[in-house]
């Protein structure tokens, strides 16, 4: 199932990322590039707002620390994979907030 994850907080679910970004409490999520599964949500959720990264854990790190996002949507098992690696090098936090999986799952 797709994901959420990353340093954003107060988020229950993918429709309550979609009411705080149009209340303009939280960024734009990062998604992979060039994915079939970015393409799909993008049309199944035109109301999510999105900011495009190389679909790697490096690109997806350099969008929440840029600033360009604070939630990540890919695969849970990527998502796992993101904040083991992010413990493993002694980053459980950026810019202070810790990073971890966000709300429900997106049922896709």
């Amino acid at each position: 199932a797709l994901t959420m994850y990353g340093t954003a907080t107060e988020v229950a679910d993918v429709n309550d990322m979609i009411a705080q970004q149009a209340a303009g409490t939280q960024k734009p999520v990062c998604l992979g590039s060039s994915t079939a599964y970015g393409a799909y949500l993008q049309a199944a959720l035109p109301d999510l707002q999105f900011y495009e990264t190389p679909n790697t854990n490096a690109g997806f790190l350099e969008g929440i620390r840029g600033g360009h996002c604070e939630a990540v949507v890919n695969a849970y098992p990527y998502a796992t994979d993101f904040i083991a690696e992010r413990y493993d090098m002694g980053e459980c936090e950026v810019d202070g907030k810790p990073i971890g999986v966000i709300g429900s799952s997106l049922g896709f």
